[in-house]
């Protein structure tokens, strides 16, 4: 038996991949670069969209979902556009766009968006380090300079698999309306993105994590924290001044290295509310988005108690792009849950944290409050 759309519906999804095919041939016209780019005026693939439309196109060719041929020629023409990004089967993302997930990571990731190195990488990825440096000296005429002694290690990028997980409705995968499969891909790359974010900052390296900020530091890069009161306020500024003293002393310059600040709401308003006998300390310059003249971040990521400081561009962010032709995120559907009326989606990826030099942050983990 042949199902049919209604034709309201029907003609909802003509229109949608009318205006999607007509993009495409414009951008072709225009010289973009051909499939799976999207007229932006800048001739990008748009992954958020990409992503999604390959979940709806997982679930409208299993063959445990009857849906009409009508809305799975719509989605697969849809899918159609983006053929050129995927690769290994349309699981994965072909190795050269693996990257390109950063973007839709960012959001919700605070290391990202201040600054951290993006790293691609396959296997496993040796960054050297070089641990000395050019000696120089005033000498008599005649007289010679002891010669440097150079030493390397290596700052290796390992893959740490993540798995999200995510069960949208089955109503949201059978809409016609095609732009709504960005919202899927939002669902995923949040939950990725959540924790990356909190491993970067406090991955302790047992089991399938990756060491984060705390556990990639030199021992005394840690700061004693202290109670964020009013009446405790020049110990507080003495404290964040410690913080960026650290990183300093160890002779990697601020200007370049995207200095910044990370630490949760809590502490994000305890300091807002620090008084002194001329107002608010640091209220007016927070609203700014800044502390102490560099940028901070409030993301819950962080625990109670803990404040971070460094150089984002000192933290490497390594995404393993796969091996051969597919990269990732893996993007694979599960059994359906027809009780529930949802279907559960899969997205694998690996990655790893790395700092360049252990002294390119410093933290405390016992701020308390009032």
């Amino acid at each position: 038996m042949k199902l049919r759309l209604p034709s309201g519906m029907s003609k909802a999804i003509n229109a949608a991949v009318a205006q999607r095919v007509a993009e495409e041939m414009a951008a072709r016209n225009q010289g973009a670069p051909a499939n799976g780019q999207k007229a932006n005026g800048q001739g990008k693939v748009d992954f958020r969209h990409a992503i999604g439309v390959r979940v709806k196109s997982l679930y409208v060719n299993s063959p445990l979902n009857q849906v009409p041929a009508a809305l799975r020629d719509a989605v697969n023409k849809a899918a159609s556009m983006y053929e050129g990004v995927y690769g290994q089967g349309g699981s994965l993302l072909k190795e050269e766009y693996s990257s390109e997930i950063i973007p839709l990571l960012r959001p919700r990731a605070v290391l990202l968006r201040a600054g951290a190195i993006v790293q691609p990488f396959t296997g496993k990825m040796n960054i050297g380090r070089l641990n000395g440096g050019a000696v120089a000296a005033f000498v008599k005429e005649g007289g010679s300079v002891t010669p440097a002694t150079y030493s390397t290690d290596a700052v290796i990028l390992d893959g740490h698999k993540i798995m999200a997980l995510a069960d949208p409705s089955n109503d949201m995968l059978r809409n016609p309306d095609i732009d709504s499969a960005g919202i899927i891909t939002d669902d995923l790359m949040s939950a990725i993105a959540v924790v990356v974010d909190a491993k970067g900052f406090l991955g302790d390296g047992s089991g399938a994590n990756p060491k984060g900020i705390v556990k990639l530091l030199a021992t005394d890069q840690k700061v004693t924290g202290t109670a964020i009161t009013s009446a405790n306020a020049l110990v507080v500024i003495a404290r964040l001044n410690s913080m960026q003293q650290k990183v300093k002393a160890s002779n990697l310059p601020f200007e370049g290295n995207a200095p910044f600040w990370a630490f949760n709401s809590r502490t994000e308003f305890a300091l807002r509310g620090l008084r002194d006998n001329a107002g608010y300390i640091f209220n007016d310059e927070m609203n700014q988005g800044r502390l102490q003249g560099h940028p901070f971040f409030s993301t819950e990521n962080v625990p109670d108690g803990y404040i971070f400081f460094g150089l984002a561009t000192q933290l490497y962010f390594g995404l393993e792009r796969g091996t051969g032709e597919g990269g990732t995120p893996e993007i694979t559907m599960g059994a359906p849950d027809f009780k529930n009326d949802l279907t559960s989606f899969k997205a694998v990826m690996k990655c790893d944290w790395k700092l360049k030099y252990d002294t390119a942050f410093s933290y405390a983990s016992d701020f308390t409050y009032s």
